[in-house]
């Protein structure tokens, strides 16, 4: 079968089937996050976890839902995701 596709194979990350969700991987995550919201967006930190999971939940990303609200029209995905610290860095 011949395929213009660059990919021969493709690799879904699955809850808990390359990390388990013992490790923290997903806090460590939601807290960069938060981080995020009140370092670079000048949201309350009291307010950060909420509004994470508000626009998580309304729009499929925190990202994507400051867009859409004309929080950070000029920064990119590139931009807020080099902003953002590594999950594991402080330990």
């Amino acid at each position: 079968m011949d395929s213009c596709s660059p990919f021969d194979s493709l690799l879904f990350d699955l809850d808990d089937t390359l990390y388990s969700s013992n490790i923290g991987f997903g806090n460590a995550t939601k807290r960069n996050i938060d981080d995020f919201l009140v370092e670079k967006c000048g949201f309350e930190q009291r307010k950060a976890s909420a509004l994470r999971v508000q626009l998580f939940k309304t729009y499929g990303s925190t990202l994507a839902g400051l867009r859409d609200r004309a929080r950070m029209v000029a920064v990119s995905y590139d931009k807020a995701r080099s902003t953002i610290k590594k999950p594991f860095a402080e330990h």
